[in-house]
């Protein structure tokens, strides 16, 4: 039985807003004493609707804005933790007013013109000024330091899911769902959304782009939400018949194959991580926060523990690696080696393994943390650590294209005299997956490879040798094959001229698919010393024509992969003897 479900991960942060022009309400309170270089000298804003909202900053002693009117400074709109309040990087915000003296400056916040917000949820929106748009005056040579401000807030529901969605696939029945529908949850401050001012109309779920598939992969059937909220809350519903596996536009030939939910999920490994996207709601004018959740559906889903291991910033530290290119490579059965030379000062002399956490990321928001003494281990000496990774890692999905290293700071000594140390973290660039191709189809339709963790694709010719076909045929009671040499002769096999068959099997890339199908009793009529002869062509098999990865041309290999010396490197890892589970190769 194979399972799959859906669920939200929300990931959520926010904005808020400048002084209302128009109709708001506000707390009458002035911000004072924000920072050592200005003050919000407006009151707090409320973004609650489609309005527009202004602020006043306003420099402190020996220091002026450089900024005029007009400027845009969308980008200066954050949250409390610096990161930028909204997905606009430009036309929400500008400067329309600045003082004589640039000692004030006056922002005016356009709400109508915000496309997203970067958290889910209300929150308290801050500004903060660019690192040019404030300088010393007089006898004042200081540098001015990005510091944020709180100017208010902006009010849009938090959105949460309830419920599962559930499917199997079977030979039988294809792709179900026992369980199909999910509940949006709306929350404004804990209570329920105000159904009367949500407008979902132009409200859809699109398939999001992930590891281990692309969108070209499937298509998706977005039945929309109901226009009716009810206590807070928005059903949607997803069925078989919306979610289907495509061949590009390929037709396939007379005996089917092509690509379906048995194959495509991976050499024996079966499991499909969608990713979703809701967007396009609006909360009284305001674009509620983008929502993504996840379906996993398995075909020939398990799990399985190795015993005793795994599946197989500042100035206070320079980080380096032996790795090749600078790319600890995760997937490899090699151990990669870490190197932290610590500035003059530090002893890490007592430095334990248990102190540093090793994290793997993706690009969207999958992590992995590895386990000290077991996937790692460290040697240290006063200004040196060597952290050694051992750690192999098996799976297609995630696809993890970073490693964070954090240092807890228990048994490091340092001269505080001269360092302030914060955290010590870093980041390294990894490869954790090899670049892949899933083939399925069969042996006797139409055949396809579909190929993971390349850019540049456009052609078969970057990574497909042309399939061939030599012409046979009986003579005498002998198999004799056709040579254009002299004018068309009678040869052996060894000796026969060999012809493209990329049109004859109809070969395509479409997507990232090629596309191959197979041929079967296709003759040709050749002359031999005046007479005809119909020859049978003899296919080349068509498996072997995928080029090496080494001759791969004219691609780039995406973040978080490797290209490997062959494509076996890491395939069929179900079938490693030390697993030895699942789907092990050939027909039912």
């Amino acid at each position: 039985m194979k399972k799959g479900i859906l669920f939200f991960v929300s990931a959520l942060s926010v904005l808020a807003a400048c002084s209302n022009t128009g109709k708001q309400e506000s707390s009458k309170q002035t911000n004072e004493s924000q920072s050592s270089y200005y003050q919000v000298t407006s009151d707090d804003i409320s973004i609650t609707k489609d309005a527009t909202y202004s602020v006043t900053l306003t420099t402190e002693d020996t220091w002026q804005f450089v900024a005029e009117a007009g400027q845009d400074v969308t980008d200066w709109l954050v949250l409390k933790s610096d990161k930028q309040a909204l997905t606009d990087t430009s036309g929400v915000a500008q400067i329309t007013a600045v003082d004589s003296d640039s000692s004030a400056i006056t922002i005016t916040i356009d709400s109508s013109k915000i496309t997203g917000f970067s958290s889910n949820g209300g929150a308290n929106l801050y500004i903060m000024p660019d690192s040019s748009s404030i300088v010393g005056t007089g006898d004042n040579h200081a540098h001015y330091s990005e510091t944020s401000a709180k100017i208010g807030k902006y009010v849009i529901p938090k959105v949460s899911v309830d419920g599962t969605i559930e499917g199997e696939v079977t030979q039988e029945d294809g792709l179900t769902f026992t369980e199909n529908q999910i509940t949006f949850q709306f929350t404004v401050d804990g209570d329920e959304a105000d159904s009367s001012l949500m407008n979902t109309e132009a409200a859809n779920i699109v398939l999001a782009e992930g590891d281990g598939y692309y969108t070209s992969d499937y298509t998706y059937s977005d039945q929309g939400l109901s226009t009716k909220m009810k206590n807070g809350s928005i059903s949607y519903t997803i069925e078989p018949e919306d979610l289907q596996i495509t061949n590009s536009g390929y037709e396939l030939g007379e005996n089917g194959g092509g690509r379906n939910w048995s194959e495509i999920g991976g050499d024996g490994n079966g499991n499909y991580h969608l990713n979703f996207k809701l967007s396009g709601l609006e909360y009284n004018g305001l674009p509620v926060s983008v929502e993504t959740f996840t379906a996993d559906v398995y075909c020939y889903g398990r799990t399985f523990e190795v015993d005793d291991g795994s599946i197989y910033a500042n100035d206070v530290a320079k980080w380096s690696t032996t790795a090749e290119n600078d790319t600890p490579v995760l997937c490899d059965d090699y151990t990669d080696d870490l190197i932290i030379d610590w500035a003059n000062g530090f002893d890490t002399s007592k430095l334990k393994a248990k102190d540093l956490t090793l994290t793997m990321k993706s690009q969207y928001g999958d992590t992995l943390t590895l386990t000290a003494g077991d996937d790692f281990t460290i040697e240290t000496k006063k200004n040196r650590t060597t952290i050694h990774v051992n750690y192999t890692y098996w799976a297609y999905t995630p696809v993890y294209q970073t490693l964070t290293v954090d240092v807890a700071k228990k048994h490091l000594t340092w001269d505080e005299d001269e360092y302030k140390v914060d955290d010590i973290s870093h980041d390294y660039s990894i490869a954790s997956v090899y670049v892949y191709n899933v083939m399925a189809g069969g042996q006797t339709g139409t055949q396809t490879w579909t190929i993971y963790g390349l850019d540049g694709l456009e052609n078969w010719q970057q990574i497909f040798n042309a399939p061939t076909y030599t012409l046979s045929a009986e003579i005498d009671g002998e198999t004799r094959y056709y040579s254009e040499a002299n004018g068309g002769s009678l040869v052996d096999e060894a000796s026969a001229t060999s012809y493209d068959a990329s049109t004859d099997t109809n070969l395509q890339l479409l997507d990232n698919t090629i596309y191959l199908t197979r041929q079967y009793n296709q003759t040709e009529v050749k002359s031999i010393n005046g007479q005809d002869v119909t020859f049978t062509k003899v296919y080349s098999q068509a498996e072997s024509a995928i080029k090496a990865p080494k001759d791969v041309t004219n691609v780039t290999v995406k973040s978080g992969f490797i290209l490997g010396d062959t494509w076996e490197e890491h395939l069929r890892w179900p079938w490693q003897t030390f697993i030895n589970e699942g789907y092990q190769g050939g027909r039912s």
